[in-house]
């Protein structure tokens, strides 16, 4: 047997294992532990759903992410604020009036921190709307809240959160509230 008819039988011996490997498996379906792209796996918009809900989820993380960086960034102004006037500042209304303890900022409030502190206070959180600031009657303890997602004052509970609605606050210098960890 000369060394050329040799590799054509080889050859031609895989080409007929392929066929019949091809022919057995051609109806039987995917061998267990296949992996299959997701057209076949799932019906056309099963996969689409579940993108849909990353992003979305993805889109209300980083709405509590930019809050609390808000938040960071007027905590900053008014410390450094209170280290040069000893008191924390009210938040003045559009008016000129100061706001009670859990008022609503508006976009005229804090006009005593610009543009010596900073020079845009954030005013709304990461979902539109005003965050609420509060200070003692010495103004000597002070907090920002978010009311979250959902836009309803919830109870502070302290300590971190799992929920995209429930409230995020920062007072004196740190977070009360937050959020971390996977959200619902």
């Amino acid at each position: 047997m000369s060394r050329e008819s040799g590799i054509g039988n080889r050859e031609s011996k895989a080409g007929e294992r392929d066929e019949d490997a091809r022919r057995s498996t051609q109806n039987a379906g995917p061998s267990p532990g296949a992996v299959l792209p997701p057209s076949v796996t799932h019906p056309p918009g099963h996969v689409t759903v579940s993108v849909e809900e990353r992003v979305v989820s993805l889109i209300k993380v980083g709405k509590q992410k930019r809050t609390m960086s808000d938040m960071r960034a007027l905590a900053t102004a008014i410390e450094a604020y209170a280290v040069d006037n000893n008191v924390y500042p009210d938040a003045a209304c559009a008016g000129g009036l100061y706001t009670t303890a859990g008022s609503a900022l508006t976009t005229g409030s804090f006009t005593r921190l610009t543009p010596t502190y900073i020079a845009q206070p954030p005013k709304q959180d990461g979902w539109g709307r005003f965050m609420s600031f509060n200070v003692d009657t010495p103004h000597n303890n002070y907090n920002v809240a978010s009311m979250g997602r959902d836009g309803a004052a919830g109870t502070i509970n302290c300590g971190t959160t799992t929920d995209f609605n429930d409230d995020i606050m920062y007072g004196n210098g740190t977070f009360i509230q937050w959020p971390e960890g996977s959200q619902q």
